[in-house]
């Protein structure tokens, strides 16, 4: 059996290998917000790839049908409905909001002076137990190298119209470790596509000599 030395970063999770799917699994090892469009998520590992071989990143077998299920609202670990609420609101009902911090997220807020009375406008989004998933999110196949050293990195797309945010912990995708033969090819000219021989004047084939 080959080994392959693998450098652990902080907070680095090492490829384990897959009891459902051929390969090894890789750990998101932190929470990542996805904006649209591509991104690189780093991995926490980098590794030594043999001369001969590659890695070949590519989504879990559900992850490639369904997508990725991300979050749509998460801020400091906790999860909240969609859309975030804007109130004008009087001193009593704004300190109920900020009395129940396991309840609401106060985003900002502002205080006017309306005929003697406190108003304020207040921003906040309410907590959710049931936080919202959308699959917005894909994961793209990727190749890493025996030249590439540096922190492995997995390539996904949120196609989307806003952010997702996917939880440390997830396993989106698998590497393979695929062998790559040394060969050598042989040039032949005005061959068509699978021919090695070519009819001459006469109709005969003559063999096709390679190009040098």
């Amino acid at each position: 059996m080959e080994k392959i030395k693998i450098h652990l970063m902080e907070g680095g999770v090492a490829p384990q290998a897959s009891k459902e799917e051929p390969g090894f699994e890789l750990v998101i090892p932190f929470n990542v917000r996805v904006v649209r469009g591509k991104q690189e998520i780093p991995l926490g590992f980098s590794m030594e790839l043999p001369k001969n071989q590659v890695a070949l990143l590519m989504p879990r077998e559900d992850i490639a049908k369904k997508g990725v299920l991300g979050y749509l609202n998460w801020v400091n670990d906790e999860f909240f409905n969609v859309k975030a609420m804007n109130e004008m609101v009087d001193e009593d009902r704004f300190n109920y909001i900020n009395s129940k911090k396991e309840q609401f997220y106060i985003i900002d807020f502002s205080v006017s002076n309306i005929n003697g009375q406190k108003i304020y406008n207040v921003s906040y989004q309410e907590k959710s137990s049931e936080p919202a998933r959308l699959a917005v999110c894909e994961v793209e196949r990727s190749l890493v190298s025996c030249t590439e050293t540096g922190e492995v990195k997995l390539h996904v797309v949120n196609r989307g119209e806003n952010p997702c945010y996917i939880q440390g912990g997830m396993c989106l995708a698998k590497m393979l470790i695929l062998d790559i033969p040394e060969v050598e090819f042989e040039v032949y000219e005005n061959a068509n596509a699978g021919e090695t021989e070519t009819p001459n004047e006469n109709g005969k084939k003559k063999k096709l000599k390679p190009k040098n």
